[in-house]
C-alpha cells in the first residue's frame, strides 16, 4: 500500500460496499418499475380487453405521465385502477430514480473530493486535525 493511499481520508474512499449499494439500488429500482409495468399491463389487458402491446403501451405512457390520449380507460373499475396506478406508480418511479441518483451522486462526489485531495498542495498542512 502506498503512502498516499494510507494517508488519504477514509471518508473519500469509494470502496466495494458503496459500489455494491449502488448496484443493489439500481437493481431494486429496475425490479420495482418492472413489477409496476407488468401489473399495469395485466390489469389493463383484463379490464379493457386490449392487446398485450396496447396494455403495455398504456401502462408505460401512464407511469411516465406522457398520456398521448390515443387510448383511454373505460368508466368504472378501469378508471379507479388508473387513478391508483398513477398515484402509486409515479411515487414509486420517483422514489426509485431518487435512490439510484443519490447513490450515483455519492460515488461521483467522493471521486471528485478524492481527486481534489490528491491535487492539494503538498507543502501545506492538512486541515484534517484540530488546530494547535
Amino acid at each position: 500500500m502506498t503512502k498516499e493511499r494510507r494517508d488519504r481520508p477514509n471518508e473519500l474512499i469509494v470502496d466495494a460496499s458503496i459500489r455494491s449499494r449502488f448496484k443493489i439500488s439500481l437493481y431494486l429500482a429496475i425490479f420495482a418499475l418492472t413489477i409496476l409495468v407488468t401489473v399495469g399491463t395485466v390489469v389493463y389487458r383484463n379490464l379493457e380487453g386490449w392487446s398485450w402491446a396496447d396494455s403495455f403501451y398504456f401502462s408505460v405512457t401512464t407511469l411516465t405521465t406522457v398520456g398521448y390520449g390515443d387510448l383511454a380507460p373505460s368508466p368504472g373499475a378501469s378508471r379507479v385502477f388508473t387513478a391508483l396506478f398513477i398515484v402509486s406508480g409515479v411515487a414509486v418511479s420517483l422514489a426509485a430514480m431518487t435512490i439510484v441518483g443519490r447513490n450515483y451522486l455519492e460515488i461521483i462526489e467522493r471521486e471528485i473530493l478524492l481527486e481534489r485531495w490528491r491535487l492539494r498542495p503538498k507543502d501545506k498542512k492538512d486541515n484534517t486535525g484540530p488546530e494547535a
